[in-house]
C-alpha cells in the first residue's frame, strides 16, 4: 500500500478549510481541506462530490468521539502520534497516553484511531497505528476490553484482529488465570475461535522453529513483494 498522493502544499495564500463536527455535542474542528482529501477517500468524496458537505465544506461525524477526532487531526498535521519527547502539548499527550498505566490508554487510543482509519478510509493512519501497536505489544497483551472492541468493530480478516491473535499465540499463557484456565466470558467468541484456528495452523502447518517471530509487514496492506521489501528497507 503505497501512498497514492503526495503531501499537499501548505503555503497557499488563500487555503481552503473544512469543518468537521464531532460527537453528540457537535464540537467543531477546522482543518486544511487539502490535508483531509489527500489522506482519506471518505473526506475526498465528502468534500468534492458537489453535495451538501461540499458546498458547506462541513462533514458531520456524530458517532466519532471528540478525543478520537482531535487525535486524528493531530496526526493529519504531524503524521505521527503525540510524543512528550517532541515537545507536544500536554493536553494532546494526555489524550493519547498516560504514564504508569501499563500502556492501557495508549492501546485504546491506537485501536480507536485504527478503527477510525478503517471507517473513513485513511490507510496511512491504519498502518502507523499497526506499527505503534506492534511495538507496544512487545511487552504486553492487550486488555480484554481492547480485544472485544477490536473484534466488535472490525471485519474477520482485518490486520488488527490478526495481530492481536498472533501476539497471544506467539507469547502463550497470557490469557490464563491462576488456575491455568481462560475466562471465556470476558473475551468475544470470535477472538477465541480465531485463537483455536491460529494454534491449529501453527501446530500442524507452519510448525515454527526457535527463530520464529512476528513480522510487522504481515499486518500492512502491501500489494506486491517489491512494496514489502521497500517497507522493510525503510524501517531498518
Amino acid at each position: 500500500m503505497e501512498r497514492t498522493q503526495p503531501r499537499p502544499r501548505m503555503s497557499y495564500r488563500n487555503p481552503t478549510f473544512a469543518t468537521i463536527v464531532a460527537g453528540k455535542d457537535e464540537v467543531k474542528f477546522v482543518v486544511h481541506e487539502a490535508l483531509l482529501i489527500t489522506q482519506s477517500v471518505f473526506f475526498r468524496a465528502a468534500l468534492t462530490n458537489g453535495m451538501k458537505e461540499t458546498q458547506m465544506k462541513t462533514v458531520w461525524l456524530p458517532d466519532t468521539p471528540v478525543s478520537v477526532l482531535e487525535l486524528f487531526i493531530f496526526w493529519v498535521y504531524h503524521r505521527r502520534f503525540p510524543d512528550k519527547t517532541k515537545g507536544d502539548h500536554e493536553d494532546m499527550i494526555a489524550l493519547y497516553r498516560k504514564d504508569g498505566d501499563n500502556g492501557t490508554l495508549e492501546e485504546r487510543s491506537l485501536t480507536k484511531l485504527y478503527v477510525f482509519g478503517d471507517n473513513y478510509d485513511v490507510p496511512d493512519l491504519r498502518r502507523q497505528a499497526i506499527d505503534a501497536m506492534f511495538k507496544l505489544m512487545h511487552d504486553k497483551i492487550m486488555s480484554s476490553t481492547t480485544i472485544r472492541y477490536v473484534f466488535d468493530e472490525l471485519l474477520e480478516k482485518d490486520a488488527m484482529r490478526r495481530l492481536l491473535v498472533d501476539r497471544v499465540c506467539y507469547s502463550g499463557g497470557f490469557l490464563l488465570d491462576e488456575d491455568n484456565d481462560v475466562d471465556a466470558e470476558i473475551y468475544p467468541p470470535g477472538f477465541l475461535l480465531a485463537l483455536v484456528r491460529r494454534y491449529e495452523y501453527l501446530v500442524h502447518d507452519k510448525k515454527p522453529g526457535p527463530d520464529y517471530s512476528l513480522d510487522v509487514c504481515d499486518y500492512h496492506e502491501h500489494e506486491t513483494d517489491k512494496e514489502r521489501k521497500a517497507c522493510k528497507a525503510k524501517s531498518k
